[in-house]
């Protein structure tokens, strides 16, 4: 389990360090410093598991760009801790031209591995998914391109019994189905595969994604990811940005309490999202008793300008799913409009 991301000099963050439970958080207005968590994540990942030392992913640029504004420091730094090692990787010389990098030897690719990342740009409806090669397929993707791929693999692997909806269903697509169907009514997954284009077809009720709206297809890879239970691997950790993308609050709720039942049972979420539905859903979970309530963290992010750093703020839950205290700006909009709303012209 990843347990701490130290950032230093990164963007929006001049020096801090983060702690992670087995379900952890992340909120706060745009451009807080959200995403750079998750993105500092997968640096690391990058970093220490392709043996070169360059952590920019695909869609970084210089890492003059990466590293914080608010710092003359030539050099910017990621440390994570997850179980009981130790990955960094450090850019320095960066003002300079002349960057280098400084970073773990890939020695333990295979320990980082386990991470896995589904991106807020993540597919919308289409007609066609690209099927991959099913024997590199561990994931459902960044995008989540490979979900029908994923699905098709291992449909009849057996979901963890308090994932289920019906206890009777014991394979990933039957509950998948019905996960699906709760949040879209009745809403049921189908798909063909054409192999000579090595592409699937995905249905839902017999109709083509793209006249079925976008919330299906965006919940689809979240639904799936949480329910697979990988054998080889039970501690795998996934970060998933907007699990709530185009959904209706009810089912926003219904995720958010799926997030918290795969943690419970052994997989580490990290999240980042906008969603008062996704929090509730998951402190109804604590008070139910579904997830202990020392196993969430709640991060909320704060930048009040672009000259300032990110500080964090992380009130506690309690097992009756209340919080230990209310930062200003968390999930509190609609209290402040409904007091607006009521107050006399």
């Amino acid at each position: 389990m990843i347990t701490e991301l130290k950032l230093k000099n990164f963007k929006s963050f001049l020096e801090r360090t983060i702690a992670f439970s087995p379900l952890t958080v992340l909120t706060g207005m745009n451009g807080s410093g959200k995403s750079s968590v998750i993105q500092a994540i997968r640096m690391i990942q990058k970093s220490c598991g392709d043996g070169y030392g360059d952590p920019r992913l695909d869609d970084h640029v210089l890492p003059n760009k990466l590293k914080s504004k608010l710092t003359k420091e030539n050099r910017y730094s990621l440390i994570l801790k997850k179980d009981s090692e130790t990955y960094s990787t450090e850019v320095n010389g960066i003002e300079s031209g002349a960057y280098g990098f400084i970073h773990d030897d890939g020695k333990r690719k295979s320990d980082l591995a386990c991470i896995s990342y589904i991106s807020a740009d993540r597919y919308g409806p289409k007609n066609q998914l690209p099927a991959g090669n099913a024997n590199e397929i561990s994931d459902v993707g960044i995008y989540g391109e490979y979900v029908i791929a994923f699905l098709d693999k291992f449909q009849y692997s057996k979901v963890p019994e308090r994932l289920r909806l019906k206890q009777e269903d014991e394979n990933l697509l039957d509950n998948a189905n019905s996960w699906l169907s709760l949040i879209a009514k009745d809403s049921i997954l189908s798909y063909e595969k054409n192999q000579s284009l090595n592409v699937y077809y995905p249905l839902y009720n017999g109709i083509v994604p793209t006249e079925t709206g976008y919330g299906i297809s965006f919940t689809l890879p979240v639904i799936v990811s949480l329910l697979y239970a990988d054998e080889k691997n039970s501690e795998r950790v996934i970060m998933i940005e907007n699990p709530e993308s185009h959904l209706h609050p009810a089912a926003q709720a219904e995720i958010g309490k799926l997030i918290a039942l795969a943690a419970a049972n052994g997989k580490q979420v990290i999240i980042e999202t906008h969603s008062d539905h996704i929090m509730d859903g998951i402190r109804i979970a604590a008070k139910q008793g579904k997830i202990d309530a020392h196993d969430v963290k709640f991060h909320f992010l704060r930048r009040d300008s672009f000259e300032e750093e990110t500080t964090v703020e992380t009130p506690e839950l309690n097992q009756d799913g209340k919080l230990s205290f209310w930062p200003e700006g968390f999930f509190d909009q609609g209290l402040k409009d409904k007091a607006l709303l009521a107050r006399k012209m």
